[in-house]
């Protein structure tokens, strides 16, 4: 009786009542404290880059408020919909992803050197966000599927890297190499403790290092953000004027920044992509290291949480979904906040729920919809166990 009383203690203070069923109370919180976020730090970016286009001073703030609403949308959907249908939907929403990808060799829309934008008439789609997650469910089915022979060569290891080379050529002539990098990451940890044996994937490594290096040594400008990476100062008006007015913008805030809407960077159109890529660099200049931690312990929430989820959930894709949601969550901010800082080399990613951004924003709410319905089964194991009757038998999809 004491220990039924402790787990009732226990799920109350984690979960709350929603119209779909409890769910995890932190990760709703973080979110929604993320979003704001957003709106706030977006309008404060915009407000000069609107004015210098002549645009009213709200423009991107409207358009950031109506991505929120239809990703409130796909959070919904993620949060109604039964984990165990993404299952069934794992390899048409994996090839539906691959198509588009190679839509864009035909019609992709330009920007900025790269074409990695369906241009729909009333909204532009990057398909490589829903790659990212496509990719994720791939991989949880396939795993589930394979459980006992993952440490197959032929089996547990050979397919998922057959699919992520052809996303990964597909993201690369766009060219987009930070997505490339997400799913080859995400792959390796979800593989990892799926229980793949290390020396495939240090094969994994071994082998796509040059690649990536011959990649990068194909383009001038590829090199010369290596270079500005390095040392960005003596490129501080070329390759390295982001990185240097991002660190900056980081610094100058001091403990506590200088107020909302009272950015000199920002404002003064001296960071570029302040309100998409370099938004952690406003957060920072504006609300100072206090805003950043703020804005770090979400995310730290957000993964703790994911990670207990994927933790207790009994049944195999149920736990490695969990945990691959989790990790495309937690990779993307790890990599923006390390390119914030100088960290990392700069790549086109954006700050989950807080950058800028339609496909990005819209995306990045359908999965955490995804991790919290299968909050609702972190506590409910015994519910767990009868969902795993209707699952693929044993030995699944080759």
């Amino acid at each position: 009786m004491a220990k039924q009383a402790t787990n009732r203690r226990v799920r109350l203070r984690s979960q709350v009542a929603t119209p779909f069923g409890p769910m995890d109370l932190w990760i709703v919180g973080a979110i929604i404290a993320l979003l704001t976020t957003s709106v706030v730090m977006i309008y404060s970016a915009t407000i000069g880059p609107a004015s210098r286009n002549d645009l009213p001073t709200y423009h991107y703030l409207v358009r950031q408020l109506a991505y929120i609403g239809i990703g409130f949308l796909a959070l919904v959907l993620g949060a109604f919909l039964p984990y165990r249908t993404w299952r069934k939907l794992a390899y048409p929403v994996l090839m539906t992803s691959i198509a588009l990808l190679i839509l864009l060799l035909f019609v992709g829309t330009e920007y900025g050197n790269s074409v990695r934008w369906l241009n729909l008439g009333f909204f532009t789609i990057q398909p490589s966000e829903l790659a990212k997650l496509a990719f994720v469910v791939y991989l949880a089915r396939s795993i589930a599927d394979k459980t006992e022979k993952m440490d197959s060569f032929s089996i547990g290891f050979l397919p998922h890297l057959a699919v992520l080379c052809i996303i990964m050529f597909l993201c690369l002539v766009q060219p987009d190499l930070g997505t490339s990098i997400i799913l080859a990451a995400l792959m390796v940890m979800m593989l990892l403790v799926a229980g793949t044996r290390l020396s495939y994937l240090l094969i994994l490594f071994f082998g796509g290092l040059p690649i990536v290096l011959g990649f990068i040594a194909g383009s001038s400008a590829r090199v010369s953000r290596m270079l500005a990476y390095v040392d960005p100062w003596p490129l501080r008006y070329d390759e390295g004027f982001q990185t240097i007015n991002a660190l900056t913008s980081n610094g100058s805030g001091g403990s506590f920044g200088f107020g909302v809407g009272q950015g000199h960077q920002s404002t003064g159109g001296f960071l570029p992509e302040a309100e998409s890529d370099f938004i952690l660099p406003v957060v920072g200049e504006e609300l100072g290291f206090l805003g950043i931690a703020l804005v770090t312990l979400l995310f730290v929430i957000l993964i703790v949480r994911g990670a207990t989820i994927a933790r207790r959930i009994k049944n195999d894709f149920g736990r490695f979904l969990a945990f691959g949601l989790t990790m495309l969550i937690g990779l993307q901010a790890g990599i923006n906040a390390a390119v914030a800082v100088g960290l990392l080399p700069t790549k086109g990613l954006t700050l989950p729920f807080v950058s800028f951004g339609g496909s990005s924003l819209i995306v990045s709410m359908l999965a955490a919809g995804m991790l919290l319905n299968l909050s609702r089964h972190a506590y409910a194991p015994e519910q767990d166990e009868l969902d795993d009757m209707d699952l693929v038998p044993e030995g699944g999809l080759a």
